[in-house]
Parts: C-alpha cells; sequence; structure tokens
C-alpha cells in the first residue's frame, strides 16, 4: 500500500495540466444577463472572470486511460472549502482504511471537528473501473455513465475542476448573444445532436466533422450529452446542476443555454458527461 500526496501528488496533478493544456481555448471574460424569464430562471446581471474550457467533453478514452493510469491508489481524500464548497485532493491511497489511518486525515479531521463541519467538509472518492453502456463505448464518445463525485476528481487530478453554471451559461450564450450554444444561436439538426430515439440512439464522437465548432470554439455544449457543472442546486443542497441538454432531447427549452437541470452527485448514466476548465492564469498558455 501506499499513500499519495504533499509533492509527489503535486507533481501529478502539473503533469495531468500539461496533458489537458492542448485542448483548452480561451473564454475571455465579461458581464452578461444570465437567466431567461420565460423558463422560469429569474434574471440577473453575472460578471465572470476570462478562463480556459475544453473545446471537447471528456472521452472515453480519456477517462478510461487516466483510470488504467491510477493502479491500485483509487481511494480519494477530498477536502471541501467552507465557504465556496469548492473540493481539492488532499491524498490518494488503495483504500479506505489507509486514508482514514493516515496522518493527513487525523490533522483534518481534528480541525474540522473544531470548526464543526466534518461530515459535509471530507469527501472520499473510489474511482472504479469504467464501463461505458454498448453503443456509447467508441474510444472518441464523450465518456458517460461518470458521476459528478467521478467527474471532480479527474478534473482536479489534471489541474482543472467543473465550470461554475454562471461560466458555463456565459460560454454556450457567447457572452449572452445565442440562445443555443450554435453558429447561429437557433436548434438545428445541423448543428446540434439531439431529439435521437431513445432505444436505438446514442451520443456522436466529440469531434464529428458533421457538427461545427460553437461559441468561443467549444464543440457540443448544445446537446450529445449534459454535462456536469461544479455548481449545487441551491445553497447547502446536495444535487449538482447539469446544463446543456442531450442527445435524446427532444424537448426544445430543455436544450435551451439558460436551462438548468440536476443529478445527485454519486449517480451516472447515458446522458452525463463533463467538460474541463482551467482558470486562465493556472495554464501556461
Amino acid at each position: 500500500m501506499s499513500l499519495v500526496m504533499g509533492a509527489q501528488l503535486a507533481a501529478e496533478i502539473q503533469t495531468g495540466l500539461h496533458a489537458i493544456e492542448a485542448g483548452l481555448l480561451s473564454v475571455p471574460g465579461g458581464t452578461f444577463t444570465m437567466g431567461a424569464e420565460d423558463l422560469g430562471i429569474p434574471e440577473r446581471e453575472v460578471t465572470v472572470d476570462s478562463f480556459k474550457m475544453g473545446k471537447y467533453t471528456v472521452t472515453n478514452e480519456e477517462y478510461d486511460s487516466w483510470v488504467k493510469s491510477l493502479g491500485a491508489e483509487r481511494f480519494f481524500l477530498l477536502r471541501y472549502d467552507s465557504k465556496t464548497d469548492s473540493p481539492s485532493i488532499v491524498a490518494r491511497a488503495s483504500s479506505k482504511e489507509e486514508v482514514f489511518g493516515s496522518g493527513v486525515f487525523q490533522i483534518i479531521a481534528g480541525e474540522l471537528i473544531q470548526k464543526g463541519g466534518l461530515d459535509f467538509a471530507l469527501q472520499i472518492v473510489e474511482i472504479e473501473d469504467h464501463h461505458s453502456p454498448e453503443n456509447f463505448d467508441r474510444p472518441n464518445q464523450p465518456g458517460v455513465s461518470v458521476s459528478w463525485y467521478d467527474s471532480i476528481t479527474y478534473a482536479l487530478m489534471h489541474g482543472a475542476r467543473l465550470a461554475t453554471e454562471e461560466e458555463w451559461e456565459y460560454a454556450a450564450t457567447e457572452g449572452g448573444k445565442k440562445k443555443y450554444a450554435t453558429p447561429s444561436g437557433k436548434l438545428t439538426n445541423e448543428e446540434v445532436h439531439f431529439n435521437q430515439d431513445i432505444e436505438k440512439g446514442t451520443t456522436i464522437d466529440v469531434d464529428d466533422p458533421r457538427y461545427p465548432d460553437g461559441p468561443f470554439g467549444i464543440r457540443h455544449l448544445t446537446g450529445n450529452v449534459w454535462e456536469w457543472t461544479g455548481s449545487s442546486w441551491a445553497p447547502g443542497s446536495p444535487l449538482k446542476v447539469l446544463r446543456g441538454g442531450s442527445w435524446n432531447d427532444d424537448i426544445l427549452d430543455d436544450l435551451r443555454a439558460a436551462c438548468r437541470s440536476y443529478g445527485r452527485p454519486e449517480v451516472s448514466d447515458g446522458y452525463f458527461g463533463f467538460r474541463l476548465v482551467v482558470r486562465r492564469q493556472d495554464s501556461s498558455k
């Protein structure tokens, strides 16, 4: 058994960041009107800082390769910031027992007990072997059957995170200019993969040449898979926000850039995927 933490863990995260940088696109910050009154979502003015977002959602090949690279150390200790609910990785190990028995856990637990936040502020995530359903398992299809916990752990180990829903909507609307995340700002079969048969349909490869890039050069923010964000459905809620709609959605409002949905963080299925975001100052480019 071996506990990975400190300098070794930091080096792994830095290596992960270098591996994803080429696939990130710049999104300049700005202010926009978020929400849609006609969807029952209050409108408000929001300002977001510049960030970088993955051109594509994370693929089966990318996710599976990472899982295999972990070896036996697939248990991650996540620590949540009490003010922002943002997680960071403290250590990874080969078993829960190894995490619980480690000195780092005892130190952090002691700090949190004093603050009264132990139950919420620490999380152990086990990364299991990944098996996408049949017809969803091509290497370049979006990685589905991945929970929010899986997604955030992958992101953190690549020096990244999941977009806040403010960042996600800003990117999808091209700074408030578009209703759908498409070149035309409209929902068309030529621009979006949606409305597929529930029994026979599936996702498409993230770089399918039949479909154009969307706002800021980012592909498939509308359709293909719902995307996990880093935001909670409501303050204190365990539910996590999903955005974008998926391959089988036929309700036009579900595919609106302003539409919100949610999922339990432990749930995974063939509709949910994820995409990485990095702060501009964290990237070397």
